[in-house]
């Protein structure tokens, strides 16, 4: 028995090897204004959602752009070809068709620019991009809470994947037998995950739910930001070791302010959008709307520091804030983009583009 074990497995690393992880692939069905109302969303194990990416190696020739940043980034709520990198991506190819163009974008909810800084560590090397588009800001000032402490030590703790230990990963790791029941499983966790996201308007409802929670909570007009507790840190960290990240793998960089929906003269159907409380993960303060106004001056704060920053690093700043209208045509929430502001990033940004990439 043993011996037919290792037989089977010596076939199956030779002829019929498979990956540890799967990635996530849904159809959503929805009915929100502004955006399509059946999307294809499919990001591979490595969290990255794809356009034109070829399997393999980098081919000769190819121009590869990884953006980096949060939800309205990724574009859960939109096919591919409607997010503002689809939309730069298609005017790149329309305007250089003896090239080829391949994009990828990373974004996951709730876990700021360490995040994707930790992600352009491991992965920037295999990848090899030629450019890279950093488009953070918004998370980074409403995740963390009054008590937020600058963790110096904190970009190396960051997780990526689920963590396996001991035996189990030892398992998956060297055995392509077990791998195969991993997948296993994880296919029937996408399966029931499509049932439920896949139901008619679940983001739609989602988002519904969300505002009106949000709707209930108390005003705070500002969170307090002192030395050695601003969250401004870590967010400069995060942009130093993407840029850092990038050059190591010989890309170009292009720092982004990203846009928000907030604002000190919001009209009132535009704050009935909002959705997102400031530092939820605060066991001492009750979960608290921000004031948008402070949000907004949040952000011109931070990207003044990134600006100087990027000076210094001599790299490209756009500063999006202003570049798209305040309102239920262009944003879904604070930071969701409907696909016509997706379409006014996408504008603003591929003139830069197309100097990077010369």
């Amino acid at each position: 028995m043993v011996a037919l074990l290792v037989v089977v497995e010596l076939v199956l690393h030779t002829a019929l090897p498979v990956e540890a992880d799967i990635g996530t692939s849904l159809i959503l069905n929805n009915q929100i204004p502004g955006v399509a109302s059946k999307v294809h969303f499919d990001v591979g194990a490595d969290l990255l959602r794809r356009s034109g990416w070829s399997d393999g190696a980098k081919a000769s020739g190819t121009v590869r752009v990884i953006c980096i940043g949060g939800p309205s980034t990724v574009g859960i709520l939109q096919n591919v070809e409607d997010t503002w990198w689809g939309r730069i991506q298609k005017e790149l190819k329309a305007a250089h068709p003896d090239k080829r163009f391949e994009f990828g974008a990373l974004g996951v909810e709730s876990k700021g620019v360490r995040f994707g800084a930790k992600w352009a560590q491991t992965y920037f090397g295999e990848f090899k991009p030629d450019l890279v588009i950093v488009q953070h800001g918004i998370e980074d000032v409403l995740i963390h809470p009054e008590s937020y402490q600058y963790d110096p030590d904190g970009l190396n703790r960051v997780q990526l994947h689920r963590q396996r230990t001991g035996l189990k990963n030892l398992l998956v790791n060297s055995s392509q037998i077990v791998r195969r029941f991993s997948r296993s499983r994880q296919e029937t966790n996408q399966k029931l995950q499509q049932k439920k996201i896949g139901q008619p308007d679940y983001y739609g409802m989602m988002l519904e739910v969300g505002r009106a929670r949000y709707r209930e909570l108390d005003l705070v007009f500002s969170v307090p930001r002192a030395k050695g507790s601003d969250p401004l840190d870590e967010y400069l960290e995060g942009l130093r070791a993407i840029v850092a990240a990038s050059r190591e793998a010989g890309a170009k960089v292009l720092l982004v302010g990203e846009p928000t929906l907030c604002g000190e003269f919001m009209d009132p159907i535009a704050r009935q959008l909002l959705t997102t409380p400031v530092g939820v993960n605060d066991p001492a303060k009750p979960i608290q709307k921000p004031e948008p106004g402070w949000v907004e001056k949040e952000l011109y704060r931070y990207y003044a520091a990134a600006n100087e920053y990027a000076s210094e690093a001599n790299v490209p700043f756009v500063n999006l804030l202003g570049s798209v209208p305040q309102n239920q045509a262009h944003f879904l929430n604070e930071a969701l983009l409907t696909d016509e502001g997706a379409r006014k990033v996408s504008q603003r940004l591929l003139p830069e583009v197309e100097k990077l990439l010369k």
